[in-house]
Protein backbone atom coordinates (compact mmCIF):
# COMPACT_ATOMS: atom_id res chain seq x y z
CA UNK A 1 0.00 0.00 0.00
CA UNK A 2 1.05 3.62 -0.71
CA UNK A 3 2.08 5.64 3.27
CA UNK A 4 -0.50 8.36 3.68
CA UNK A 5 0.85 11.32 5.59
CA UNK A 6 -0.16 14.69 6.68
CA UNK A 7 1.93 17.78 7.87
CA UNK A 8 -1.36 19.10 9.52
CA UNK A 9 -1.54 19.03 13.20
CA UNK A 10 -4.40 17.29 14.91
CA UNK A 11 -6.16 20.51 15.71
CA UNK A 12 -6.00 21.78 11.93
CA UNK A 13 -8.74 18.90 11.11
CA UNK A 14 -11.56 21.09 11.48
CA UNK A 15 -13.24 18.16 13.11
CA UNK A 16 -16.53 18.40 14.08
CA UNK A 17 -16.20 17.86 18.22
CA UNK A 18 -18.63 14.16 18.20
CA UNK A 19 -15.61 13.03 15.36
CA UNK A 20 -12.50 14.29 17.55
CA UNK A 21 -14.01 12.57 20.11
CA UNK A 22 -14.20 9.13 18.86
CA UNK A 23 -11.10 9.59 16.90
CA UNK A 24 -9.11 10.59 20.86
CA UNK A 25 -10.51 7.15 22.22
CA UNK A 26 -8.85 5.57 19.27
CA UNK A 27 -5.84 7.19 20.40
CA UNK A 28 -6.62 6.21 24.00
CA UNK A 29 -6.81 2.55 23.00
CA UNK A 30 -3.48 2.54 20.97
CA UNK A 31 -1.54 3.84 23.74
CA UNK A 32 -2.61 1.90 26.04
CA UNK A 33 -3.46 -1.37 24.45
CA UNK A 34 -1.12 -3.85 26.34
CA UNK A 35 -2.12 -2.85 29.72
CA UNK A 36 -5.93 -3.41 28.42
CA UNK A 37 -5.27 -6.30 26.95
CA UNK A 38 -2.46 -8.21 28.85
CA UNK A 39 -2.86 -6.75 32.40
CA UNK A 40 -6.32 -6.65 32.89
CA UNK A 41 -6.25 -10.09 30.91
CA UNK A 42 -9.08 -8.84 28.30
CA UNK A 43 -7.04 -10.81 25.80
CA UNK A 44 -9.43 -13.91 26.77
CA UNK A 45 -12.27 -12.17 26.41
CA UNK A 46 -11.74 -10.06 23.02
CA UNK A 47 -10.02 -10.06 19.72
CA UNK A 48 -6.42 -8.13 19.57
CA UNK A 49 -6.39 -4.76 18.09
CA UNK A 50 -8.90 -2.36 17.20
CA UNK A 51 -11.26 -2.35 14.08
CA UNK A 52 -12.92 0.85 13.52
CA UNK A 53 -15.27 2.26 10.13
CA UNK A 54 -15.11 5.86 8.78
CA UNK A 55 -17.93 6.65 7.17
CA UNK A 56 -19.14 10.16 5.39
CA UNK A 57 -19.59 11.87 2.09
CA UNK A 58 -16.41 11.63 0.23
CA UNK A 59 -14.16 14.45 1.02
CA UNK A 60 -15.30 14.60 4.47
CA UNK A 61 -11.28 13.95 5.75
CA UNK A 62 -11.38 10.20 6.53
CA UNK A 63 -8.15 9.31 4.99
CA UNK A 64 -6.71 13.12 6.29
CA UNK A 65 -8.10 11.82 10.22
CA UNK A 66 -6.46 8.67 9.68
CA UNK A 67 -2.84 10.08 8.69
CA UNK A 68 -3.49 12.44 11.43
CA UNK A 69 -3.62 9.26 13.77
CA UNK A 70 -0.62 8.00 12.09
CA UNK A 71 1.62 10.69 12.76
CA UNK A 72 0.51 11.49 16.59
CA UNK A 73 0.79 7.47 17.27
CA UNK A 74 3.82 8.02 15.31
CA UNK A 75 3.04 5.54 13.42
CA UNK A 76 3.08 4.28 9.77
CA UNK A 77 -0.20 4.43 7.87
CA UNK A 78 -0.73 2.39 4.71
CA UNK A 79 -3.57 2.94 2.22
CA UNK A 80 -5.07 -0.08 1.23
CA UNK A 81 -7.30 0.13 -1.97
CA UNK A 82 -10.33 -1.99 -2.66
CA UNK A 83 -8.44 -3.05 -5.95
CA UNK A 84 -6.48 -5.87 -3.59
CA UNK A 85 -10.02 -7.79 -3.63
CA UNK A 86 -10.15 -7.98 -7.46
CA UNK A 87 -7.04 -9.92 -8.12
CA UNK A 88 -7.04 -13.30 -9.62
CA UNK A 89 -8.05 -15.95 -6.38
CA UNK A 90 -4.71 -17.11 -5.35
CA UNK A 91 -2.86 -13.90 -5.80
CA UNK A 92 -5.64 -11.47 -3.65
CA UNK A 93 -5.11 -14.74 -0.96
CA UNK A 94 -1.33 -14.16 -1.10
CA UNK A 95 -1.58 -10.33 -0.86
CA UNK A 96 -3.96 -10.10 1.90
CA UNK A 97 -1.72 -12.32 4.41
CA UNK A 98 0.99 -10.68 3.01
CA UNK A 99 -0.04 -7.17 3.86
CA UNK A 100 -0.96 -8.02 7.16
CA UNK A 101 1.66 -10.20 8.20
CA UNK A 102 3.89 -6.85 7.54
CA UNK A 103 1.44 -4.50 9.46
CA UNK A 104 2.00 -6.51 12.11
CA UNK A 105 5.88 -6.87 11.95
CA UNK A 106 5.74 -2.91 11.30
CA UNK A 107 3.82 -2.13 13.79
CA UNK A 108 1.61 -0.45 10.92
CA UNK A 109 -2.06 1.02 10.89
CA UNK A 110 -3.89 -0.45 7.77
CA UNK A 111 -6.49 1.78 5.68
CA UNK A 112 -8.80 0.63 3.36
CA UNK A 113 -10.60 3.03 1.47
CA UNK A 114 -13.52 2.15 -0.32
CA UNK A 115 -14.77 -0.82 1.40
CA UNK A 116 -18.39 -0.40 0.15
CA UNK A 117 -18.72 -3.37 -2.37
CA UNK A 118 -16.84 -5.68 -0.57
CA UNK A 119 -19.18 -4.93 2.77
CA UNK A 120 -22.04 -4.91 0.72
CA UNK A 121 -21.10 -8.77 -0.44
CA UNK A 122 -20.91 -9.26 3.37
CA UNK A 123 -24.35 -7.85 4.48
CA UNK A 124 -25.83 -9.87 1.77
CA UNK A 125 -24.59 -12.99 2.27
CA UNK A 126 -22.80 -13.43 -0.86
CA UNK A 127 -18.77 -12.84 0.16
CA UNK A 128 -15.91 -13.94 -2.17
CA UNK A 129 -13.28 -16.13 -0.97
CA UNK A 130 -10.93 -12.91 -0.50
CA UNK A 131 -14.21 -11.33 1.58
CA UNK A 132 -13.83 -14.18 4.01
CA UNK A 133 -10.27 -14.14 4.74
CA UNK A 134 -10.12 -10.68 4.61
CA UNK A 135 -12.24 -11.02 7.85
CA UNK A 136 -10.33 -13.35 9.27
CA UNK A 137 -6.83 -11.63 8.98
CA UNK A 138 -8.76 -8.51 10.44
CA UNK A 139 -10.26 -10.23 13.20
CA UNK A 140 -7.05 -11.33 14.34
CA UNK A 141 -4.87 -8.65 13.27
CA UNK A 142 -3.36 -6.73 16.49
CA UNK A 143 -2.86 -3.50 15.27
CA UNK A 144 -5.68 -0.67 14.28
CA UNK A 145 -7.05 -1.11 11.23
CA UNK A 146 -9.13 1.83 9.83
CA UNK A 147 -11.88 0.93 7.01
CA UNK A 148 -13.62 3.84 4.84
CA UNK A 149 -16.62 4.11 3.06
CA UNK A 150 -17.96 7.01 1.10
CA UNK A 151 -21.35 6.64 2.30
CA UNK A 152 -23.38 9.49 4.58
CA UNK A 153 -26.03 7.46 6.23
CA UNK A 154 -26.48 7.90 10.32
CA UNK A 155 -27.19 4.32 12.08
CA UNK A 156 -25.28 3.11 9.65
CA UNK A 157 -23.74 0.22 12.52
CA UNK A 158 -27.17 -1.37 12.07
CA UNK A 159 -27.00 -1.97 8.24
CA UNK A 160 -23.27 -3.79 8.68
CA UNK A 161 -22.08 -7.32 10.60
CA UNK A 162 -20.46 -6.36 13.77
CA UNK A 163 -16.62 -6.61 12.67
CA UNK A 164 -15.92 -3.29 14.34
CA UNK A 165 -15.33 -1.70 17.82
CA UNK A 166 -16.34 2.02 16.93
CA UNK A 167 -17.91 3.28 13.82
CA UNK A 168 -17.21 7.29 13.21
CA UNK A 169 -19.32 9.86 11.01
CA UNK A 170 -17.31 11.75 9.44
CA UNK A 171 -20.01 14.83 8.04
CA UNK A 172 -19.36 17.76 5.61
CA UNK A 173 -17.14 19.72 8.14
Amino acid sequence: GDLLVTPLNWQDLGLTPNTADELVEILEWYRHRQTLMQDWDLHQKLKPGYRVLFYGAEGNGKRLAAAALGRELACNVYLVSSEIFHLKGEDTVKKLKELFKLATQRNAILYFAHMESMLNRIKDEVPEKGDLLFLELLQNFPGLAILSINVDQQNIEKNLPSYFQNYIHFPKP
